[in-house]
């Protein structure tokens, strides 16, 4: 069955959004927002793996977030990074979250005013800084984070 992307993102009681995680080969071909919303899937994937990955390789989510905006220069690369924890961290079974892990999340989310994150959260995200650095900042964050695994790998 192929969905189309409004229909991912709905919030009305009669439709309600697609369930999380998304089949992104489910999604109708040759559709501009389908093809968006593939692409923006795989960049809340890419960010959530990301800091799951570097959370195996021991980073905490504080020495994470500021090693971001150390390596970018940027708050709102550390922001997008807090964002990127506090998706990990929800789609995260109870069983695998430590109590450090779960304290430090929800502090540094906390403290970015992030009160939940649902799928789709990062064209929201880019939405809210409405500018032309928002989509670069993603990519930078993107950039930093593949380094730092492969310096930990």
């Amino acid at each position: 069955m192929a969905i189309h992307e409004r229909d991912l993102f709905s919030t009305s009681a009669d439709q309600p959004a697609w369930p999380h995680p998304h089949d992104e080969g489910a999604f109708t071909t040759g559709c501009r927002e389908c093809d968006a919303t593939r692409a923006i899937l795989a960049i809340e994937t890419d960010l959530r793996l990301g800091v799951r990955d570097l959370w195996i390789s021991g980073w905490t989510p504080n020495e994470l977030a500021n090693e971001v905006r150390r390596r970018t220069g940027s708050i709102d690369a550390r922001d997008l990074v807090v964002h990127a924890l506090a998706d990990e961290h929800a789609a995260r079974s109870e069983q695998a979250k430590t109590e450090d892990w779960t304290e430090a999340v929800v502090f540094l989310a906390a403290a970015s005013g992030i009160e939940e994150v649902e799928t789709g959260w990062i064209a929201r995200w880019v939405a809210r800084r409405n500018d032309r650095d928002a989509a670069q900042t993603v990519l930078d964050v993107l950039h930093v984070l593949r380094d730092m695994q492969m310096a930990t790998a």
